[in-house]
């Protein structure tokens, strides 16, 4: 028997449990379980004690709850909130929402509650993550599943459930691998066959190894705002009329953003195939190797780097900028040439489809490419960050460090540079 019909058995053993245990007065999974064609599981995080930006999440939760996804989608979600934004009350705590139907005004949400988690995990944590994914799955069966994670973002470190400058420690982390541990026991309980990664600065190298080994098909941005903000009501309505390609799906997102209408901008929007991170991988290395063996090669490097786009964290760089503008250096050598060359190569086949837009401005915390006090253009932008800081604070590098990256030389690369800055 496949493991997927034995999870479809599976569901419905936990359905006939669960369904005498939902209070009366909240509807229950299991007057919509029946099967249709994608469930979309929403996982936000705004709960920080305080969040400022709390009400951009509430906006797309808001641009949700007006989309028809008709009865071929489900969507689920589980909201963690800390009600600092006035919209749908202000609650706090967290909750599960079924967004199903036609379209309404946004009034509340509370028509459109499930039964909370009897037992919820701290928001934001892995293992909140995990039980959501598990929970809807076994409740909602579908033929693809697309997992939204919506949440504070900070590139190769992590998903923040906290303010970040309060709580580093918060974190869950990519290089000691917490994240690519909860995505594991996730993916191990359903298949999902579309990750969106609906958080600021994502969109990195580093970012896609922790998700190689579980997702193929990921939607992501590099700089500050969600990959789905304001989109919901052109993606749905997409999966509705099909195909259920998941790459199809993924590729037709990006170009989603040039009809955004929240009050958040997010400033790129890409498709990448994760069964290509090997080969950007091996190409990163090769550049890494050159810059290292090859005499003046560093300066080169260093030259790139500070002349490339960089993006709301300033150590943040477009990484096929950075090695066009190598590829083209007619000072550099030879082998520095042919190497950044193979990074451009190999980031084409990465890259499905990639999307930047004009920046119209919500305030100086959520800016565009260029970062703080430069914001510029993301016309350069290529679709995949990397860090690639000149000079970094040590405690950054030690974490870095422990990163699995570091399989490659680019670590090594950074050390040299940093070195050579004069710390």
């Amino acid at each position: 028997m496949s493991p997927r019909v034995l999870r479809v058995m599976s569901a419905a053993c936990l359905l006939s449990f669960s369904c005498n245990l939902l209070p009366a007065d909240l509807v229950s999974p299991c007057q919509v379980a029946d099967r249709r064609l994608w469930l979309v599981m929403v996982w936000v995080n705004a709960d920080s004690g305080g969040d400022p930006h709390e009400w951009i999440i509430m906006d797309d939760i808001e641009d949700l709850d007006t989309t028809s996804p008709g009865p071929a989608v489900h969507i689920v979600a589980q909201v963690s909130r800390c009600g600092r934004d006035p919209y749908d009350g202000g609650w706090k705590g967290t909750r599960r929402f079924i967004f199903e139907g036609p379209g309404r005004d946004p009034v509340r949400l509370e028509a459109r509650r499930l039964a909370d988690p009897s037992t919820p995990e701290p928001a934001g944590s892995a293992r909140s993550l995990v039980e959501f994914v598990s929970w809807a799955a076994a409740s909602f069966p579908a033929e693809r599943r697309m997992l939204v994670i919506e949440a504070h973002g900070s590139g190769w470190q992590g998903l923040s459930p906290a303010r970040l400058e309060q709580d580093p420690s918060d974190l869950v982390s990519i290089p000691d691998g917490e994240l690519a541990r909860a995505l594991e026991h996730a993916t191990r309980q359903t298949d999902i066959d579309l990750l969106v990664l609906d958080s600021c600065l994502m969109g990195m190298w580093e970012t896609g190894w922790a998700l190689r080994d579980h997702f193929r098909w990921v939607v992501t941005s590099q700089e500050m705002g969600g990959p789905l903000l304001g989109s919901w009501h052109d993606m749905i309505p997409r999966l509705v009329a099909g195909p259920d390609d998941p790459g199809s799906v993924c590729a037709d997102i990006p170009p989603m953003l040039d009809g955004e209408r929240t009050r958040a901008n997010s400033a790129t929007r890409t498709c990448i195939d994760l069964s290509r991170h090997e080969d950007l991988s091996m190409a990163v290395d090769g550049l890494s190797r050159a810059a290292i063996r090859t005499p003046g090669a560093m300066d080169t490097l260093q030259a790139a780097i500070e002349g490339s786009l960089h993006f709301a964290k300033p150590d943040h760089h477009d990484l096929g900028d950075l090695s066009a503008s190598i590829a083209g250096d007619e000072e550099a050598s030879v082998e520095m040439r042919t190497a950044a060359a193979r990074v451009t190569e190999a980031l084409e086949g990465y890259v499905v489809a990639h999307k930047s837009s004009v920046f119209s401005g919500v305030g100086a915390s959520h800016g565009v490419c260029g970062g703080p006090g430069s914001w510029g253009s993301c016309g350069r932008s290529t679709g995949v960050a990397i860090w690639a800081p000149v000079s970094a604070p040590g405690h950054l590098m030690t974490l870095y460090m422990g990163g699995p990256w570091c399989e490659t030389a680019w670590d090594e690369a950074l050390l040299l540079l940093d070195g050579a800055s004069g710390r």
